[in-house]
């Protein structure tokens, strides 16, 4: 397991090598000591004010290593299954 705080900054990408955005936060469940979400936004800094961001569910991980995050690819007809959730940035 990679420390929260070395996967910030992290790109993200599909199984499919579809780019996500870099890793901007990591909701962690402290009393599980587990991860709940990583936070996913566009890497640059204008378009993070305006943009939402991808919730990632460590389910949907496919592997995480110092270099890049991969998660898995999303099936048209499976979006509302598998697809991140959306929340808006001033969330």
């Amino acid at each position: 397991m990679i420390p929260s705080l070395l996967c910030h900054n992290l790109p993200v990408y599909t199984k499919s090598g579809r780019y996500l955005g870099r890793i901007v936060e990591v909701e962690v469940d402290a009393l599980a000591r587990t991860v709940v979400y990583y936070h996913v936004a566009p890497f640059f800094v204008l378009a993070r004010l305006w943009c939402k961001r991808l919730l990632i569910s460590p389910n949907q991980v496919i592997s995480l290593s110092k270099s890049c995050m991969v998660v898995e690819d999303i099936k048209p007809d499976k979006v509302s299954e598998v697809a991140p959730k959306l929340v808006s940035e001033a969330s």
